[in-house]
């Protein structure tokens, strides 16, 4: 296993974890709103 690419894959993994959690977080935020509207 080459040091570079367990690097880049680390920084993909960690990028689509944000991702991930930033869409579940807006999506947690958006059924909030709707529901105390």
């Amino acid at each position: 296993m080459n040091r570079d690419i367990a690097r880049k894959n680390i920084k993909i993994g960690l990028s689509l974890g944000a991702v991930c959690f930033v869409m579940f977080g807006l999506s947690f935020v958006a059924a909030i709103l709707y529901n105390a509207s």
